[in-house]
């Protein structure tokens, strides 16, 4: 009979019998691998504590015990027992990935490797070391893995933008369907190139290097710009470029591009629309300012002289000299008439301003509009108004007797102040009071405070090329800018306009 098995003696080396070590020292080793000894018909010989905590069990329900049956189930214990009978008397190992089953059933993923320790000369006995790793850790990472690898596929190639993948030289490694679209290459054509230069040309090829230089610095960029197809054509995009860097320290470019030629169009148009109401906005202002002057005529010309005339009349007639007579009273109420038409007619369109210009026409305006209500008023002129078109002179009156109403209405000013300043191209006129003052802003304009008078000014002042600078704090006053450049406008030279 076969003596019984007893590893302890069978592989010390005093024994004489063997010469290989005993593997029970060696089973306490790999605390992080579940190690377990078996014999040659597959009994449980020792197990490490790993091996305990991995399947569930103590050592005492372990020891002794078939491992198969013990750790593997159904298909599964089929196939361990094969591989037992194949390999255990035989000398050699293997290593394979398999399901084992823990004691309360739950099945996981474990590599197994089994390692030949001895057999007997003879043949008829033989240890094993089999170590289990569980993969389920190792699984899970690979399925988050996989599960983020196909998200960002389906990122990558179905996101309706072109997207792009470059290296730190710019060399495009990938792009999705949208992005060869957009810039109508065939993939082959751009793989491997460098993107700049087949997408940026002329002063946007150096902004294109600029950015990907600022991009690979570590920082983030975005930006509305033109870039070109195959074919030449420019399109209006708007580039989201964003670094990145691998696990593995490779530094990577990722980038968006937005094709924003739609919208850039949109804006176009509405930026044509803008201009057209502008101009309509300065053709109603001048006809305006037409209609004003012929009223105004009309009243100076044609009934003003009908009634000095009367006037001239009523004072050389014979019955003027008598006290008491109804020729005085009639006299006195025709004066008044005379005065008040005269009034009119310098409210409705101020003759100074198209006889003697807008410098006089201004100072004519101080003094007909502040100092009615006791507001100090200065005026400073430098420069010549000798090259100034009329109707921007016209338009420069109407715009500051704007802003005077605005400050007579709001401003509780006692002074104001107007400087003009002549330029070889330009005009600029400062409207500064000391008013109450507000927290407005230029971009409250229209909106917020000054209703449309200041939108008007601003608007007219855009078609003209212009610009309204807006100052105003609470307790510090107002200050209003206009800056006109002279050779704008669509209705400038427009000499005829008063005739």
């Amino acid at each position: 009979m076969d003596e019984p098995f007893n590893p302890s003696l069978e592989g010390h080396p005093r024994s004489g019998r063997f010469s290989e070590v005993s593997p029970l020292s060696l089973v306490d080793a790999l605390g992080e691998v579940a190690i377990i000894v078996h014999d040659g018909k597959g009994k449980i010989l020792q197990v490490n504590p790993r091996f305990c905590q991995m399947f569930g069990y103590a050592p005492g329900e372990v020891i002794g015990m078939d491992l198969d049956p013990l750790v593997a189930r159904g298909e599964e214990l089929v196939d361990a027992l094969a591989l037992s009978d194949l390999y255990c008397m035989s000398g050699r190992g293997f290593s394979v990935e398999v399901t084992r089953y823990r004691k309360d059933g739950t099945p996981f993923q474990a590599l197994l490797t089994s390692t030949p320790m001895y057999v007997d000369k003879a043949g008829r006995k033989s240890a094993n070391a089999c170590t289990y790793v569980d993969l389920t850790s190792q699984r899970e990472r690979e399925r988050a893995f996989k599960k983020a690898h196909t998200l960002f596929e389906n990122l990558f190639d179905r996101t309706p933008s072109a997207v792009v993948l470059c290296d730190i030289e710019s060399r495009i490694i990938r792009g999705n369907s949208a992005f060869f679209d957009l810039f109508g290459y065939a993939p082959e054509e751009m793989e491997g190139q460098v993107i700049d230069g087949l997408v940026a040309r002329g002063r946007y090829y150096d902004e294109a290097r600029g950015i990907s230089a600022f991009v690979y610095s570590g920082k983030g960029h975005q930006r509305r710009t033109v870039r070109f197809r195959k074919d030449g054509t420019p399109i209006d995009v708007t580039i989201t470029a964003i670094p990145f860097t691998t696990e593995d320290g490779e530094r990577m470019l990722f980038g968006i591009y937005y094709d924003i030629s739609a919208e850039k169009e949109a804006e176009r148009r509405i930026e044509t629309y803008e201009a057209e109401l502008r101009r309509l906005a300065w053709e109603i202002s001048l006809s305006e300012e037409r209609e004003r002057h012929r009223i105004a005529e009309a009243l100076h010309d044609d009934i003003g002289f009908e009634l000095a005339s009367l006037y001239q009349s009523l004072t050389t007639h014979s019955a003027s000299l008598l006290p008491g007579h109804p020729h005085n009273t009639a006299t006195e109420s025709l004066k008044r008439v005379i005065s008040k038409i005269r009034s009119l007619t310098r409210e409705i369109s101020n003759p100074a301003l198209y006889a003697a210009g807008l410098d006089v026409g201004l100072r004519s305006l101080l003094d007909q509009i502040l100092t009615p209500l006791e507001i100090h008023w200065n005026l400073s002129v430098n420069g010549s108004n000798r090259d100034l078109p009329q109707d921007l002179g016209i338009v420069i009156y109407q715009m500051v007797r704007e802003l005077l109403r605005n400050v007579v209405k709001h401003a509780e000013a006692r002074t104001v102040s107007v400087r003009v300043r002549y330029r070889r191209h330009s005009v600029g006129v400062l409207v500064k009071d000391d008013g109450v003052g507000s927290l407005a802003s230029e971009s409250s304009i229209g909106w917020e405070m000054g209703g449309w008078g200041l939108f008007g000014i601003r608007e007219r002042l855009r078609h003209l090329g212009g610009r309204l600078i807006f100052r105003s704090r609470p307790g510090k006053g107002t200050r209003c800018t206009l800056w006109i450049p002279k050779a704008e406008g669509d209705s400038i030279d427009n000499q005829s306009l008063h005739r």
